[in-house]
């Protein structure tokens, strides 16, 4: 077994921005409400209230997730990706290294992110008995992006142990 390299996710600070907004927006039309005697002011503010109030509730079980962590290893046989919840590990998955193709790294620009001039990158692998391609990192079916930092290092830990990147 080679020396593993453990990278970790990028997370947006947009966020934590995010909730601060929608808890402005439910309390803002929650006194809206309060203060308002017409009947159809009344419903809507309520509504757009009971709306920011559920964005703030998705929002911070977003942020209370905390971000992953990948070990990569190296066999003669397989990748290894162990994806580490604090410090308990979650999920596991291994490729096996003579069907590697190549991987390739991506730049991924969400359009939400305008608060961060962060680099971040996701990893494509594709395979020789397939032509099917894979995101390398995906945890919940949602793929798992890194930031400039950790996305070099994860290449040149490919390229030290030959496995094609591009």
């Amino acid at each position: 077994m080679e020396n593993p390299i453990v990278i970790e996710e990028y997370r947006s600070p947009i966020w934590k921005f995010l909730a601060l907004f929608c808890g402005m927006i439910t309390v803002i039309f929650l006194c809206s409400y309060l203060f308002v005697s017409d009947v159809f002011w009344k419903s809507i503010f309520r509504f757009i209230a009971f709306i920011g109030f559920a964005g703030i509730v998705i929002l911070i079980l977003k942020i209370r997730e905390r971000p992953k962590k990948m070990d990569v290893r190296l066999t003669a046989e397989y990748l290894g990706i162990r994806y580490f919840d604090d410090k308990e590990e979650v999920k596991e998955e291994l490729y096996d290294r003579e069907t590697i193709k190549r991987i390739q790294r991506i730049n991924v620009s969400p359009a939400w992110d305008f608060l961060s001039n962060t680099e971040v990158y996701k990893h494509i692998i594709s395979f020789t008995d397939t032509n099917k391609t894979l995101s390398v990192f995906v945890y919940s079916g949602q793929n798992i992006h890194l930031n400039e930092q950790d996305s070099s290092k994860f290449e040149n830990f490919l390229i030290d142990h030959d496995i094609p990147v591009s």
